[in-house]
């Protein structure tokens, strides 16, 4: 049955408010202590988290009243829903002592001031990057709790082709520290222009026994000064990254240039490329509703600043194949649409 104007406007209102609270109160640490204690009081969570008791309350109070992952009894304390349970599983990372929750980081965290400036951006009275910015430290927290979704896949197919030195592009998402808890005899790298995030990244793995990770300041467009700075004599080696489609901000061309001097330079390196590929319109019917939303959010998130894009799979391949690259595979990972290809390169051509 349609919904009417008003369940509708209703629903939208709803969901706009209640996103940013989510948000919110997980960056505050107040599912923290819901997972963690069980049934509590406003008082008690607030008096833990440092929060003002009857803001909290009423934050909390409208929580339970929209959404299903709160419950209250008798006493007035709150717990976690079994559902709400099941949303922190899906949703959390964690890593020994320390936990991450990802509710609406980018949506909300990130691009909040881009969200809250499209009017100027629409009237040109704004531009990104000078008026309006995102928040990029959120952005990278979010790529960092999803990304061990994606370890099992990954570590098979490394495992499989044999490698004995893995480069990561773009170290946020922690994948290197969770391959060394796998493979503690693999040569690790991992590339990233900024300093700061090089840093953070290489605190995350110390925390979790990766110390002899090699952290590397470069910029993948320059691939013959950051393979020097990582070295020869290192076996078999793969470059891995989940942000290929930031990359391609600098242009297609910059993208096929430094993938075919990579290739020159380093004859039959593979790379492992995960990404969500642009969904045609004709696979509306075949896929889920959940991996349709976020097909078309990573679009727009992505396009309407310009730090990025995001390519169907026919132009994947192309770029491939114009790179002097052979895709040996492309599997799906069985999470929101993303693809792993994997691709050879070297003086071949992609079929």
């Amino acid at each position: 049955m349609m919904e009417s104007p008003e369940q509708w406007f209703h629903r939208r209102a709803t969901h706009y408010v209640e996103a940013q609270v989510l948000f919110h109160l997980s960056q505050l640490g107040v599912f923290h202590v819901l997972e963690e204690s069980g049934p509590c009081s406003v008082e008690a969570i607030a008096g833990r988290l440092g929060l003002v008791p009857e803001m909290l309350s009423t934050v909390l109070d409208y929580l339970h009243g929209v959404d299903q992952i709160l419950e209250r009894d008798l006493d007035d304390r709150y717990r976690l829903s079994k559902f709400g349970h099941a949303v922190l599983k899906r949703f959390g990372r964690d890593d020994g002592d320390q936990k991450f929750f990802n509710f609406f980081d980018v949506r909300v965290g990130s691009y909040g001031p881009v969200w809250s400036n499209l009017d100027s951006l629409l009237q040109g009275t704004a531009q990104y990057g000078h008026e309006v910015q995102r928040n990029g430290g959120v952005a990278a927290s979010a790529v960092y709790t999803v990304s061990a979704r994606m370890i099992g896949a990954v570590h098979q197919r490394l495992r499989q082709m044999g490698v004995q030195t893995v480069i990561e592009v773009g170290v946020s998402t922690g994948l290197l520290a969770l391959l060394r808890q796998r493979e503690p005899d693999w040569n690790l790298v991992g590339l990233d222009q900024c300093a700061g995030t090089l840093q953070k990244a290489q605190r995350r793995a110390s925390e979790q026994g990766g110390d002899d990770i090699v952290w590397c300041q470069g910029d993948f467009f320059q691939p013959t000064i950051w393979l020097n700075q990582v070295g020869s004599g290192l076996g078999s080696m793969a470059l891995m990254s989940v942000h290929f489609h930031e990359l391609l901000a600098a242009g297609t061309d910059a993208m096929i240039e430094s993938l075919r001097r990579l290739g020159e330079q380093v004859p039959g390196i593979r790379l492992l490329v995960l990404e969500q590929p642009r969904l045609p319109e004709t696979d509306r019917a075949q896929v889920s509703e959940v991996e349709w939303l976020y097909s078309h959010s990573n679009i727009f998130i992505h396009h309407l600043i310009g730090n990025g894009q995001i390519l169907s799979r026919e132009q994947w391949n192309s770029i491939f194949s114009r790179a002097d690259g052979m895709v040996e595979s492309c599997d799906p990972l069985g999470f929101l649409g993303y693809n792993l290809w994997v691709v050879r390169l070297g003086g071949v051509r992609a079929s």
